[in-house]
C-alpha cells in the first residue's frame, strides 16, 4: 500500500514538473518568436525608414537651396541670370533624383497613398 501511494506522488510530482516544463518551453518559444519578429521591424525600420528619411531630407534641402536662389534672383534683379537659372535646373535634378530613389523604395497602404497624391 505504501508503494502505491508513493507511486501515485511521483507521478503527479512527474506529471507536474512535466507541465511546468512545458510552460516553460512555450514561454522561450514565444519569446523566440517575439525577438525575430522584432528584428523584422528594427531591420525594415533600418533599410527602409532611414533611407527614405535620408532621401526626404535631400529633397526638402534641394527645395530650400531653390528658394534662396530664386530669392537672390529677385535681389539681383537679372545680373547673372544664366548661372541662377543653371543652378536652379541642377537642383531639379537633384530633387527628382531624390523622388525617384525615393518612390523605388518599398512602402505599407499609407506610404503609397502619400506617394500617389
Amino acid at each position: 500500500m505504501n508503494y502505491l501511494r508513493n507511486v501515485r506522488v511521483a507521478w503527479r510530482l512527474g506529471l507536474g514538473f512535466g507541465l511546468l516544463l512545458l510552460l516553460v518551453a512555450a514561454v522561450v518559444a514565444t519569446g523566440a518568436t517575439a525577438s525575430v519578429v522584432q528584428k523584422r521591424a528594427m531591420q525594415q525600420v533600418v533599410d527602409v525608414s532611414v533611407a527614405k528619411v535620408r532621401l526626404l531630407s535631400q529633397m526638402l534641402d534641394a527645395n530650400n537651396q531653390m528658394m534662396v536662389v530664386r530669392r537672390e534672383m529677385l535681389i539681383r534683379q537679372g545680373e547673372d541670370r544664366g548661372h541662377d537659372e543653371q543652378r536652379i535646373a541642377d537642383l531639379v535634378k537633384r530633387y527628382e533624383a531624390s523622388w525617384t530613389a525615393y518612390q523605388a523604395l518599398p512602402s505599407d497602404a499609407d506610404g503609397k497613398a502619400i506617394a500617389e497624391t
